[in-house]
């Protein structure tokens, strides 16, 4: 988690200069988003920052004008510097109190809600959609104070404690989706930038080893037998998790294509089995290219063609934008996987469709089943077709 430098503006603080009846007033006027009792932002900050940037202001917030609680779950898991797919719903930290267990009401962010809709309708004038929402607090019982880690946030001059990284992996990871689940597990092992921990596999499976809820134990268990340090991103491991739900075999990861001896490209993905090989990144590679590499789309377009050609020449079947969208879309995968991968489907583990969707929640809107294409029974000779792209990639013939 990110925290971006924020002017908060509290009554709790002295720092501030602000009587609680001006804050009040300037709440009231549509000019402060109020995160909390007495903590509040500007709310052209609040609406320029991304999601994850709103969700890290709410956490910092607890920390304003006094002793912050101890984070925990997601919470303290994206503190510690993993990600996630989406952000969580929630803001979780832990309390001492029984009674006070449990989820917050969404906080009441804006005093003047026809003046917030309007200025956010003039900021995403061209992608509409509705006004951010906030993130309502999740309590959760007992963590002594004394083991907690402590986040100092010297822009910010706030101190966060978290919950040491172990313990809140082992609660976190089994109340997760399978598909969160390897998020968290990839990006552990691959030691992602901003991480402020290391832990191998050796390390995560003696933490499993120690749980004492079997059924939270097993599903850690089921996350840690797919994780892989070489998935590169939280894309990568969420299309990984997505295949491995519709019961495909898994790809090798990050692979060197040898040609007369030499290295010519170095793919996401490769499905030995039936010489596929694919990569992650679809139309991002073109729509952002002036961003990400300094090229023209046209320039990326024409070096991406040339790349395939030759990894097509090694007798590879070629496909493009295998990104979590391409595995959960219905009409991409009839169209163009299953002819193609029917002979990745592991048959070593029959059922693994329906044993996915009881993992936590739903993996994604992707279809369990399978149907080939009408009229279309695949490749005759066992051979893969020379190139496959989804149906939302730039295609060069």
């Amino acid at each position: 988690m990110r925290f971006p430098q924020t002017a908060f503006a509290s009554s709790l603080s002295a720092l501030t200069g602000r009587t609680p009846r001006r804050l009040a007033r300037a709440y009231a006027a549509g000019a402060l988003v109020r995160l909390r009792r007495g903590v509040y932002v500007g709310i052209d900050e609040w609406f320029a920052a991304t999601a994850a940037g709103r969700y890290a202001m709410t956490t910092a917030s607890l920390a304003v004008g006094g002793n912050a609680p101890v984070l925990c779950r997601e919470t303290a898991l994206l503190a510690w510097g993993l990600e996630l797919p989406s952000m969580p719903s929630h803001v979780r930290y832990r309390t001492d109190r029984r009674a006070a267990v449990g989820g917050g009401a969404p906080p009441r962010l804006y005093g003047n809600p026809e003046s917030a809709e309007r200025l956010w309708q003039e900021r995403t004038r061209e992608r509409p959609g509705p006004v951010p929402l906030g993130f309502p607090d999740a309590k959760h019982l007992g963590f002594p104070t004394a083991a907690a880690v402590p986040l100092y946030l010297p822009h910010l001059d706030l101190t966060l404690p978290l919950e040491p990284f172990d313990e809140a992996f082992v609660d976190t990871v089994p109340r997760l989706s399978f598909a969160e689940g390897l998020v968290f597990a990839d990006a552990v092992l691959a030691r992602r930038p901003g991480l402020k921990v290391t832990r191998t596999l050796e390390d995560l499976r003696r933490l499993c080893a120690a749980m004492d809820n079997r059924a939270a134990q097993a599903r850690l268990n089921q996350v840690l037998d797919l994780a892989s340090g070489a998935s590169e991103s939280v894309g990568e491991s969420l299309s990984r998790a997505l295949m491995w739900g519709l019961g495909f075999e898994m790809p090798e990861l990050q692979v060197w294509i040898v040609k007369d001896g030499r290295r010519i490209a170095r793919v996401d993905y490769r499905w030995a089995q039936i010489r596929l090989v694919g990569e992650f990144d679809g139309l991002q590679k073109y729509l952002r290219s002036q961003k990400l590499s300094g090229k023209s789309a046209s320039q990326v377009l024409v070096e991406e063609k040339l790349r395939e050609d030759e990894i097509r020449s090694t007798g590879s079947a070629w496909c493009a934008g295998c990104g979590p969208t391409f595995w959960s879309r219905h009409g991409s995968l009839r169209s163009c996987i299953a002819p193609v991968c029917r002979g990745a489907r592991r048959r070593e583990r029959p059922g693994v469709e329906r044993r996915a969707l009881r993992f936590g929640q739903s993996l994604g809107p992707f279809p369990v089943a399978l149907t080939e294409r009408k009229g279309h029974s695949g490749p005759a000779d066992g051979h893969a077709p020379s190139c496959v792209h989804a149906d939302f990639m730039p295609c060069v013939s």
